[in-house]
């Protein structure tokens, strides 16, 4: 099984956006980045503290109050936040886009891919770079087996905890928070299901 990078920032103080830096030129010191990776840089913006972006495509995902969580907008390099900072948004994932591209791993199975999928799930964003899917799992409802042909990186608006089941019968399990963020690398053959809590994800699959 291809390892995933899992990241979960928790019980930080979070600041409106009213103050943020832009994106060139900023005054506060970069933040630093929840992952970097060959595909990815996120980063957990909370406040002013806003990172500077290199010259990269940018995917910002809403994450609170809760009359914006789960707004995504797209920032195409050399652009500004303008928008973030009159979105009312008191914390937000800021995921740069890097130009290394990797190919879609090849389905071994009959199942369909990841998304879409059965349940409550709408498409947020669709461009050359990434399709960013809005979904919320049902509690004791398994998503059916699906494959992910592409990298994947996921934003978590709930707590909960959700069951992975391999083609196989392995599984793992893992837990949470608002804020959470991981790196699902392509390549995986499973079905999932949300155990506790709430799981309402932002998934952006990777082009």
């Amino acid at each position: 099984m291809k390892s995933i990078v899992a990241v979960t920032v928790a019980g930080m103080v979070v600041a409106g956006v009213a103050g943020l830096a832009a994106v060139h030129g900023a005054s506060a010191p970069p933040a630093a980045p929840l992952l970097d990776n060959p595909r990815v840089t996120v980063w957990d913006v909370t406040g002013s503290d806003m990172p500077t972006l290199p010259s990269l495509d940018a995917i910002v995902v809403l994450e609170a109050p809760a009359a914006v969580a789960g707004k995504v907008l797209f920032v195409p390099r050399g652009g500004s936040l303008d928008a973030v900072k009159t979105s009312g948004a008191t914390r937000l994932a800021v995921i740069a886009v890097k130009d290394e591209k990797a190919a879609q791993s090849k389905n071994p199975s009959d199942a369909p891919e990841a998304f879409p999928r059965p349940g409550k799930l709408t498409k947020a964003l669709d461009n050359t770079r990434a399709t960013v899917w809005d979904y919320t799992f049902e509690r004791g409802t398994p998503v059916p087996l699906h494959f992910h042909s592409k990298d994947i990186v996921t934003v978590y608006l709930t707590n909960g905890t959700i069951e992975s089941t391999t083609s196989t019968g392995e599984k793992a399990s893992h837990t949470f928070t608002p804020g959470s963020v991981r790196f699902n690398p392509q390549g995986r053959l499973h079905t999932e299901m949300l155990v506790s809590g709430e799981g309402r994800i932002i998934a952006a699959e990777l082009k």
